[in-house]
């Protein structure tokens, strides 16, 4: 391990295996106890699929007696869909994160690092909703679990929790097509009642309508 970490600090790169060693390195220097885990991450441009076989590795910290999660390579930046350019990109989103939140793109090999009562099998890893972590402008802190069907089948409700509630939401099908909704809002807690027999949507937030509009999450209804 040690080679290993003299290695990416003379490169300056490195991929998760690299990053997660190098961490758990630096908290050893401190006293500070930490682990690296290994597992599979969910692909965030195609979330719903089957199967997610994307061996990945990152870390768990103990702070003031608790187990904390973090993914110090997803928290540099982030890749295009080929996985082919990275932009630098520093989030907190993946540092210190809700374990169920978390659970939506981490599975450990070890389930006990999910550090959660109820464990994520890899079927429920699929359909989990996807909260893009590494936007910050419009950051969530809570959300529903899963789309609820409303009793005549024809509607379905998520709600999202933001610390910085956005002016403009937008709902669309993966292959752009908007989709009808309601939307409701208590506080910081927004609620969307969906009109839609799509099997997935994408959810956007934005300042207006007429400008750029940020994916913020992916639910499957």
């Amino acid at each position: 391990q040690k080679e290993q970490v003299v290695k990416t600090l003379d490169r300056k790169r490195g991929v998760c295996a690299d990053y997660s060693a190098l961490f758990k390195a630096l908290c050893d220097e401190v006293s500070v106890e930490a682990v690296v885990i290994e597992g599979n991450s969910r692909s965030y441009y195609n979330p719903f699929r089957g199967n997610h076989n994307n061996a990945h590795a990152w870390n768990a910290v103990k702070i003031d007696g608790k187990w904390q999660l973090l993914d110090a390579t997803w928290g540099a930046g982030y890749t295009d869909p080929p996985v082919k350019k990275f932009t630098r990109r520093v989030s907190d989103g993946y540092f210190f994160t809700p374990p169920y939140m978390f659970a939506q793109s981490h599975l450990p090999d070890e389930p006990d690092w999910q550090l959660m009562g109820k464990k994520r099998s890899k079927k429920d890893f699929a359909d989990q909703p996807m909260v893009d972590l590494g936007q910050t402008r419009y950051k969530i802190v809570r959300c529903a679990p899963e789309a609820r069907k409303s009793s005549d089948g024809k509607k379905h409700r998520i709600w999202l929790e933001f610390e910085t509630v956005p002016k403009e939401i937008m709902v669309a099908t993966s292959n752009g097509k908007k989709v009808e909704f309601t939307r409701s809002d208590s506080d910081k807690k927004v609620t969307l009642n969906i009109n839609s027999s799509a099997s997935s949507v994408i959810v956007y937030a934005g300042e207006s309508l007429k400008k750029r509009m940020h994916v913020i999450a992916k639910y499957k209804l």
